[in-house]
């Protein structure tokens, strides 16, 4: 049977209609019935969503045409290379909501490539929590059940350019700004699940650490990972992974299997091709650190040097973890 089409633009259905306009066999004038009926929840939709048809010549223009449709613009209230602090949180049956586990993500613009840090030291627990509270009871009151992830921006007292102390220790008089809720299944999430499915990671809410089974014998071990969910690089599309990730183990660059401490390189999303994911674990914050540098140098090398730097984004990655003090 036909596929129907994404609900993305007039155009795509418009295209798509036309394949289907001259059923010429029983099967296919069935499938037009059915798909007829599709069509009209297509058009439901698209109208029911502001739909930008042609391009802008400016961003004035833009703003004022998206202000038209209902689009709200809110100002970012911090600097744009202000850390965030994040929680992940799961609302499940019964009045139970619970932590699932909190990072601080360090990026240079607000919503770009961004390296984490597990768990957050960033505030104390307590004050993360009383952040937390309001949202989490007030989205409780509306029925939301399943996972979601809530970000805070940290806004210091005195501006600063850059800091180490934003990312170990924030300084007195910083701000928890909440900037954003997601009530989907985010990147952070699914980090959390790999944690906890692979190295049987859990974190406590009341102290706000993060612990894992590693040693001879099997031991809980304070954990701390340091990751980014997209390493982006043309080379990486030259590569069979099975290969890259023979060359990184001899590179020292791997789990390993008693302490279950090291660097977990796997696949990323649709666009595997070209991008990957990285989580470095060390019973000691400095020491993931020191472990993704090398990492991110290890890829490098192995990779075409040559690459137009707007087609990887390593570099960026490793600046954004060293202008907050992180050094390799």
């Amino acid at each position: 049977m036909t596929s129907a089409p994404p609900p993305t633009t007039h155009a795509c259905v418009s295209a798509w209609r036309c394949g289907l306009s001259r059923p010429c066999t029983v099967l296919q004038i069935l499938q037009r019935e059915a798909i007829s009926r599709f069509e009209l929840e297509i058009d439901a939709l698209l109208a029911a969503h502001a739909v930008v048809p042609v391009p802008h010549i400016d961003w004035a223009e833009y703003q004022s045409h998206f202000l038209g449709l209902g689009g709200l613009l809110e100002a970012w209230p911090c600097p744009l290379a202000t850390p965030m602090v994040v929680a992940d949180v799961s609302f499940e049956p019964g009045a139970t909501v619970r932590i699932l586990a909190t990072h601080t993500r360090i990026a240079r613009t607000p919503f770009g490539d961004a390296v984490v840090v597990y768990p957050q030291t960033s505030v104390d627990n307590t004050t993360l929590l009383d952040a937390l509270r309001p949202i989490t009871t007030q989205l409780h009151s509306a029925g939301v059940l399943g996972a979601l992830t809530v970000s805070f921006a940290l806004v210091p007292a005195v501006p600063t350019r850059r800091s180490s102390v934003m990312v170990d220790r924030a300084p007195v008089g910083t701000t928890l700004v909440p900037v954003r809720v997601d009530p989907r299944t985010t990147d952070s999430q699914l980090l959390v699940g790999l944690l906890r499915a692979r190295f049987n990671a859990s974190f406590d809410e009341q102290t706000g650490s993060m612990s894992f089974l590693g040693g001879e014998p099997k031991t809980r071990q304070p954990g701390f990972v340091v990751g980014a969910a997209q390493l982006r690089h043309a080379g990486f599309a030259a590569m069979d992974h099975a290969v890259l990730r023979i060359l990184c183990e001899a590179r020292g660059i791997c789990i390993a299997p008693v302490t279950q401490t090291g660097t977990l390189i796997l696949p990323y999303g649709a666009d595997a091709s070209t991008s990957l994911g990285i989580l470095c674990l060390d019973t000691a914050r400095q020491g993931a650190v020191d472990m993704f540098f090398r990492s991110i140098n290890v890829l490098e090398m192995e990779c075409d040097s040559g690459a137009d730097r707007a087609e990887q984004n390593l570099d960026q990655l490793s600046a954004c973890l060293r202008e907050w003090g992180a050094h390799g």
